[in-house]
């Protein structure tokens, strides 16, 4: 695959700074990128795919014994821990202008969906989410859900919310132009402060155990709360914000009230072409507004920087002008393109 954009987000940034992650066996570095988009140049024979399709890379592999998950093709859910993760844990990510990968660890992108298939792998996630919420809630659809947190995987969980025509609810404390503009477009409705909802469904994308505590407050009766945000930065956090409020208000109202909690950070196959789907029926300007930074190859490391205005920040893969200074592969602590 001819490699097109990757996307960024707080996992790349953790990586790099060694709060998570590690390289391949026998290797010092790493190539960053687990949000992928490619072209393929060349395929094997019977291949399902044909020079020029688009496609997304899967994020984890296998483990090599393999555990009963991973035998039966449920690498999300492995068992003993040996998987790895493209561009996170031990294996090279796809921040390269070429890479290489098994039919099996693809998923086709509609050519509608065209660069936008960068997003599908955060959305792989929100889609393995709602799969694990109906299967707990198979009587009836919620009557309200709450997203916290309006970042890119916050406003793409409320796009999905949204597309399954749920009363939805999304809070953040720093509501910006674009964020309402994207909240409003969906038809969700913006909160300031979490109160006043009684939500049947939380998606928490923040990682931020005083935002759980809040959210956990509110729930109604029979209620699951997905948690889909951690980063390193939110661990070991002291005081008012640390673990202890939010564990007090999980017993407080998930065990009177039969709640279920959660949580999830990467998807199977069948995830990921959902994913491809749901954005297929999303608004094409809706999620080009969601990206708000497109960053050359050359210049990557500046994707990195958190910036005011950014919701999600692209790194574009193609080849840079032959004048034009050259830093190879999106690296963390990278030596070559993935094999």
């Amino acid at each position: 695959m001819r490699g097109i954009a990757v996307g960024i987000c707080g996992t790349d940034r953790d990586v790099v700074l060694g709060h998570k992650g590690r390289p391949p066996e026998r290797r010092h570095r790493l190539v960053l990128g687990h949000e992928s988009l490619g072209r393929v140049v060349t395929v094997p024979a019977n291949s399902p795919y044909a020079p020029g399709d688009l496609v997304v890379g899967m994020v984890r592999r296998p483990d090599p014994v393999p555990c009963v998950r991973c035998a039966a093709g449920e690498w999300d859910a492995c068992h003993n821990g040996r998987y790895t993760s493209c561009g996170i844990t031990g294996r090279d990510g796809y921040g390269a202008q070429l890479w290489c990968a098994a039919p099996e660890f693809t998923v086709p992108v509609d050519p509608c969906i065209a660069a936008r298939g960068v997003l599908a792998e955060p959305v792989s996630v929100l889609a393995k989410a709602w799969e694990r919420i109906s299967a707990m809630r198979p009587r009836e659809h919620p009557h309200c859900v709450l997203v916290t947190g309006a970042g890119p995987l916050g406003l793409l969980a409320a796009l999905l919310s949204a597309q399954r025509g749920y009363r939805t609810f999304l809070y953040t404390r720093t509501w910006t132009t674009r964020r309402t503009s994207l909240a409003d477009r969906l038809g969700v409705t913006a909160l300031e402060r979490l109160d006043g909802v009684e939500p049947d469904v939380v998606l928490e994308t923040t990682g931020a155990p005083h935002v759980l505590a809040g959210a956990l407050d509110l729930i109604a009766r029979n209620a699951v709360v997905c948690l889909l945000g951690l980063t390193a930065g939110e661990e070991g956090t002291a005081g008012e914000e640390g673990p202890s409020p939010a564990l007090a208000s999980a017993m407080r109202r998930l065990v009177p009230y039969n709640g279920v909690l959660f949580g999830t950070v990467n998807a199977a196959r069948r995830h990921y072409a959902d994913a491809v789907q749901a954005l297929a029926r999303a608004d094409r300007d809706w999620l080009d507004d969601l990206i708000t930074r497109q960053v050359s190859l050359d210049r990557w490391h500046e994707a990195l920087e958190r910036r005011p205005d950014d919701l999600k920040v692209v790194v574009t893969l193609e080849a840079p002008a032959e004048d034009a200074p050259h830093s190879g592969p999106a690296q963390g602590r990278a030596e070559k393109a993935p094999t």
